[in-house]
């Protein structure tokens, strides 16, 4: 069974071809799962230029897209060079499409592009959610229609897009990682000599400082968890700083916050196995998350996950199998977590957290989810007529 894996969009500040498959690694790592799963797997992405490529042991196609930008006009237009994907879909004539993302434009698109060879398309969650607006709400109607199986991350989730009325009976359901990391668990002390984190425990945050990420009442966690162990360090690194002064009056206002908490910005991506390999525990107060991205990876890294108790997280931490969920907004219940497990169990958390990971949240589980799921889906049009 040969499965195109399809990536529609790519973002106009990426420079090059190298700096675009660094990029999205997702389904570059995904592609390279299904290989191992299907006869053949092939990572189909849109680019600002056509071309063939081998990235490792997976083939990478290039179609000529606009970069997406966002916005309802964006999200309404066509962004697909349907002429230079369907120069890609000839020569690979897939048995099977799995399409990054729920962008209607991009199903329809891919599924005309494909009609000839197969109408077994699926599709994988990756941010949204059913339209107010009705034209584009018609819009994705009609492009839902297209797919036998969707992807979510969470089952609240999908409930949501099965209630809007934009999923029927007819398209399958399934539940899988957003996404998955190829970082590994390695061994602490090796690391924090590398990274020259310290603390007892290591506490670490990678969220922006956004009010849907709530970072007040991780600080305000974060002090109470100091009361009882004083030797605590946070580190906490970012892409944006909108509630940057916020943090820092609170940092200001007491000695022992400013003492113990780093507030370091972004970090490059390729640093971050080494920062998350570095911690104890991953502490994330989001009151909303599609993914859990930093989630997933801390996970990889097996630092321990004291997190709020909403849908994706709870997904993720197999339904709070770990007992490290928080309610939003309860600083009090995110630094009792902290508190009351004992240094001699963080390794044992550790590596039951990476079990976890490779069992549920693997780029290979999503794989064998999709595998699954589209097996005795309807098949190609020549079958079906």
């Amino acid at each position: 069974m040969k499965i195109a894996l399809i990536n529609p969009a790519y973002e106009e500040t990426l420079p090059s071809l190298e700096a675009m498959v660094t990029r999205y690694f997702h389904p570059r790592e995904l592609a390279k799962a299904l290989a191992k799963r299907m006869d053949e797997a092939t990572w189909i992405q849109g680019f600002r230029e056509e071309g063939k490529f081998r990235i490792g042991s997976t083939e990478l196609n290039l179609f000529r897209a606009r970069p997406f930008k966002g916005g309802i006009k964006e999200l309404m237009s066509e962004h697909v060079d349907t002429s230079s994907l369907a120069r890609v879909i000839d020569r690979i004539k897939p048995d099977v499409v799995h399409i990054m993302g729920l962008l209607p434009m991009d199903i329809l698109r891919v599924a005309e592009t494909c009609s000839e060879y197969t109408s077994r398309l699926s599709a994988s969650f990756h941010g949204g959610h059913p339209s107010d607006d009705p034209s584009y709400y018609r819009l994705q109607l009609n492009a839902l229609k297209k797919l036998s199986v969707i992807l979510f991350n969470a089952y609240e989730r999908a409930r949501i897009w099965k209630e809007s009325g934009l999923i029927d009976s007819s398209v399958k359901i399934a539940i899988c990682p957003e996404t998955s990391s190829f970082f590994r668990l390695k061994d602490r002390e090796q690391i924090r000599q590398r990274t020259g984190i310290v603390g007892d425990p290591v506490c670490v945050a990678s969220a922006r400082l956004h009010p849907l990420k709530d970072p007040l009442t991780v600080i305000k966690g974060f002090e109470q968890i100091l009361k009882v162990k004083q030797g605590a360090r946070l580190y906490w690194v970012f892409q944006t700083d909108e509630l940057l002064s916020d943090v820092e009056a609170m940092l200001d206002a007491s000695p022992q916050l400013r003492d113990s908490v780093q507030l370091r910005g972004s970090l490059q991506f390729e640093k971050m196995e080494d920062f998350f390999n570095s911690a104890d525990f991953f502490i994330q107060a989001s009151l909303e998350e599609y993914g859990g991205n930093s989630l997933v990876e801390a996970m990889a890294c097996g630092a321990i996950p004291v997190v709020t108790n909403i849908p994706s997280f709870r997904y993720l931490t197999g339904n709070d199998r770990f007992g490290t969920l928080f309610e939003t907004g309860d600083s009090e219940g995110l630094a009792k977590i902290v508190r009351e497990l004992s240094k001699e169990k963080y390794q044992e958390y550790s590596k039951r957290i990476r079990d976890h990971f490779d069992e549920f949240l693997s780029f290979d589980t999503i794989a064998r989810t999709l595998q699954e799921n589209m097996h005795g889906c309807r098949s190609t049009n020549s079958d079906l007529a």
